[in-house]
């Protein structure tokens, strides 16, 4: 009967000392005075067993927890025998009527295996709006905006059109476009031939003539220097590049007539060949217009 009695309290006190030996959560957290979009700061104390450390492999991931409640922030430290975590959630939606909430419960591990148990905690939750609802005003939702395709596609359209025709003419003035003009005048067919020499080659005397070529057709009569000022009275386009093209005729006499030695090079006259190439083409693209 005594050992009965005995194996009756000892069954009756198990529950008790497992209790016992069970670590006190304490959890210290505001739980009300909350609406949307406040942050719920959870402090949570676990006090472990000797020797016991957290596995981190069992730390819930931060993120959407519910559809109106995220995990926005975890940490944690352990102090010998005490784990602290500190967890902010954050609210992402309302209701009508202020209700009572509660925090997901948070399960952990140890590293031997221990389950702890972060209980939900109670909350008191305020709505954004004024209730009932049917007593604010509502707005009626705004009409989806119309955006006016037309104006930009014919806009960029216009700018690629105009971007086109300064590109063309651009490439027209620098005489880009090999079949453009399709009769091009003395000066032009003189540069299109200077452009095949390298720019530091010397000006032979079959290049001196050709040029001397351009000027006389420029003109419509043979040029000398005396005679030079004809060039310019027919052409005054060319009346820019007097001084250049004069040095040269001066050179170029000399070389035929004085037996100069020839040094002067295509790069010492490309430039205001180039210049006067273009002037040619723009008169004679304006003066027929």
């Amino acid at each position: 009967m005594n050992k009965r009695l005995g194996m009756f309290l000892l069954i009756l006190l198990l529950p008790w000392s497992a209790w016992a030996e069970a670590p006190a959560i304490q959890v210290s957290m505001r739980d009300s005075g909350y609406t949307m979009g406040d942050f719920i700061d959870l402090r949570v104390e676990i006090p472990l067993a000797p020797g016991q450390t957290l596995d981190e492999e069992s730390m819930p991931l931060t993120g959407r927890v519910r559809p109106w409640l995220d995990l926005r922030e975890l940490r944690w430290q352990q102090n010998g025998d005490t784990l602290t975590l500190d967890l902010r959630w954050q609210l992402f939606a309302t209701v009508e009527i202020a209700q009572r909430l509660h925090t997901p419960t948070v399960t952990l591990r140890t590293r031997d295996g221990k389950v702890l148990v972060i209980p939900a905690q109670p909350f008191h939750y305020s709505p954004a709006l004024p209730y009932p609802l049917e007593s604010s005003t509502r707005k009626l939702n705004l009409p989806p905006f119309k955006a006016d395709e037309r104006t930009p596609f014919v806009a960029a359209w216009l700018c690629l059109l105009l971007a086109t025709g300064c590109g063309l003419a651009w490439l027209w003035i620098k005489d880009r476009i090999p079949w453009w003009p399709f009769r091009p005048g003395p000066m032009t067919v003189l540069v299109r031939s200077l452009r095949r020499l390298p720019s530091h080659a010397i000006l032979q005397q079959s290049v001196l003539r050709e040029m001397h070529a351009a000027f006389n057709r420029s003109a419509g009569e043979s040029l000398y220097p005396n005679t030079l000022p004809k060039l310019f009275d027919a052409v005054p386009y060319l009346r820019n590049e007097r001084t250049a093209i004069s040095a040269f005729f001066d050179y170029s006499w000399r070389v035929f007539h004085a037996d100069l030695p020839l040094t002067m090079r295509v790069k010492d006259v490309s430039d205001w060949a180039e210049r006067c190439a273009s002037s040619e083409r723009l008169y004679r693209r304006f003066s027929r217009a």
